[in-house]
């Protein structure tokens, strides 16, 4: 007596259809998060050098030239570059260093209240390609990345 039993073949295409899906989520999930790290460590590159290119600039303040070297360092991402002068000591946390810092840009021994500097501020955009992290970003699904960087002058301006 051969007794029919039921087919398992929809059962193991069912589970299969399920891990793929979110075995690929994760794959994804990976991924985006790779691109997340590559976009992040070019924009803080890029805000690194453009400080470094404002100490040379007679306008240390000129974003349109600052604004290409960001973009050489950090292509395909959107920025926006802001350059300031600023007291370079303020930007310096411990009090040690801040006096060693004044005493070897002035060759004296004495304290130092003004140091100049430029700051520059690079502000990009970052849309994951992950359909599931976009809804809880908010409207615009793009992740804002910021990094800023501070030079010392060499002239004061």
């Amino acid at each position: 007596m051969n007794q029919h039993r039921p087919s398992k073949n929809g059962q193991g295409l069912l589970e299969f259809a399920i891990t793929i899906s979110v075995f690929l989520l994760i794959v994804i999930f990976l991924l985006d998060f790779g691109r997340y790290v590559y976009y992040s460590s070019a924009i803080h590159n890029a805000a690194r050098e453009a400080a470094r290119a404002a100490v040379g600039l007679s306008n240390p303040t000129d974003t349109t030239t600052l604004t290409q070297v960001a973009e050489n360092l950090a292509p395909n991402v959107d920025i926006t570059v802001v350059a300031t002068l600023v007291n370079y000591l303020d930007y310096i946390s411990d009090s040690t260093l801040q006096t060693q810092v004044a005493r070897r840009y002035t060759g004296a021994t004495g304290g130092l209240a003004y140091m100049p500097g430029v700051n520059v501020r690079i502000i990009g955009s970052y849309a994951p390609a992950t359909p599931l992290i976009t809804p809880f970003l908010g409207g615009s699904g793009m992740i804002t990345i910021t990094s800023e960087a501070t030079m010392p002058l060499e002239t004061a301006y």
